[in-house]
C-alpha cells in the first residue's frame, strides 16, 4: 500500500477484518470506514472509525482508497504479509520490544537453564561462541556465565 496517496480528511476502507491486539489499535471490519487523521510511521496511520467515532491507531495495509480500483485478494493477502513481516522485523529495532523480552521472566529463564544444560554437558566449556541477532546481548551473557571462552555478537541496526 505504499503507492496509496494519505491524504488528512480523506476515507479509507477497511479491506479485511483486524481484532486489535493492544487498545490503542482500531477494530475494524470489512468495509468500515476509517477518517485518515495523521501518519505515525510508514506502517500506521492514526484515524477515526466513522461509524464509532473512536480514535485509534491502524496498520494502513488494512485500509483502501475507495478511489481506487478494488484490490484483489492476492493484493489483498500481499499488502497484508508485507506489512506484517515489516513491523514484526522492525519492531526488534526499538528498545522496548528487547525490555519486553527481558521482563518475560519464564523466557528468559528457559533460555539460561538451557545454556546452563548445555555447559553441563561440557559443550560450552572454552567454545567461542556466536550470537547472530543478539539484541539484549543476554544470551551471550548466559554463555559467558556458563563458560564459554570467547563470544561474538552479531546485530543490525536500522541505519
Amino acid at each position: 500500500m505504499s503507492d496509496v496517496e494519505w491524504n488528512k480528511g480523506r476515507e479509507y476502507v477497511a479491506i479485511t477484518d483486524h481484532t486489535p491486539y493492544y487498545d490503542w489499535e482500531m477494530k475494524l471490519h470489512r468495509d468500515d470506514r476509517v477518517l485518515f487523521l495523521s501518519h505515525y510511521d510508514q506502517f500506521w496511520g492514526y484515524g477515526k472509525h466513522v461509524s464509532s467515532g473512536r480514535k485509534a491507531y491502524f496498520l494502513k495495509c488494512l485500509v483502501h482508497d475507495p478511489q481506487l480500483p478494488p484490490l484483489s485478494r492476492e493484493q489483498i493477502k500481499q499488502a497484508i504479509l508485507q506489512t506484517h513481516n515489516a513491523e514484526y522485523f522492525d519492531a526488534y529495532n526499538n528498545y522496548w520490544i528487547h525490555h519486553l523480552m527481558l521482563s518475560d521472566a519464564p523466557r528468559t529463564l528457559a533460555y539460561k537453564d538451557a545454556i546452563l544444560t548445555a555447559a553441563r554437558a561440557g559443550l560450552l566449556e572454552g567454545k567461542i561462541v556466536l550470537d547472530i541477532g543478539c539484541g539484549s546481548g543476554i544470551l551471550s551473557a548466559f554463555c559467558a556465565l556458563a563458560g564459554a571462552k570467547h563470544g561474538e555478537i552479531l546485530y543490525s541496526e536500522k541505519d
